[in-house]
């Protein structure tokens, strides 16, 4: 008797003919074919509609909670780096703009990426931390972080839905296509 993996040979053990050794083979299936992702680019336009309407409804209930529940203000920051405070209706208007142009930079990555969704999350949080530490940044000559931190809260809350539902629907609006040649 042998121990199992023993360099010596079982006795009772014989060895197959050359010919038993060959069995042929059943031919091989053909490989399926390819998947192809494709998007569909009425569906996403679509959806960065509804996502532009989100966004201004959210800016609007901010300003309301940040206005009339706490009591404070937005600060706005102009291209020259002075704060200013916007109205209602304009930071509701630029969060609209930003979400379709969210969606533009979508169609953009859907076109022309390997990975569009994953690089669209990396963008989205990118525009969101900057959107936040602008704000931020001028808290020295506006009296301390309690004046700057609603609008930094707002920015981030609405960054990040923007990010999230543009990234939805674009992963909602691509579709599988069959029928291309197998890859070998």
């Amino acid at each position: 008797m042998t121990w199992y993996g023993s360099a010596s040979p079982d006795p009772q053990r014989s060895e197959p003919d050359a010919d038993q050794t060959r069995q042929i083979s059943p031919p091989a299936a053909p490989a399926p074919p390819r998947r192809q992702p494709v998007f569909n680019p009425t569906r996403l336009w679509t959806g960065g509609v509804v996502t532009a309407l989100i966004a201004a409804l959210l800016a609007v209930v901010g300003f309301l909670i940040v206005g009339n529940v706490l009591g404070m203000t937005i600060l706005g920051v102009k291209p020259s780096g002075q704060p200013f405070t916007p109205s209602m209706i304009g930071y509701a208007f630029a969060g609209a703009v930003a979400s379709l142009l969210a969606t533009a930079v979508m169609h953009l990555l859907l076109v022309g990426t390997p990975r569009p969704l994953f690089y669209f999350g990396w963008i989205g949080a990118l525009c969101t931390a900057i959107l936040v530490l602008i704000p931020l940044g001028i808290h020295q000559r506006e009296g301390g972080w309690l004046a700057v931190a609603p609008t930094a809260v707002i920015n981030l809350i609405g960054g990040i839905a923007i990010t999230a539902i543009v990234r939805g629907t674009a992963a909602a609006s691509l579709t599988r296509r069959t029928g291309l040649p197998p890859v070998r």
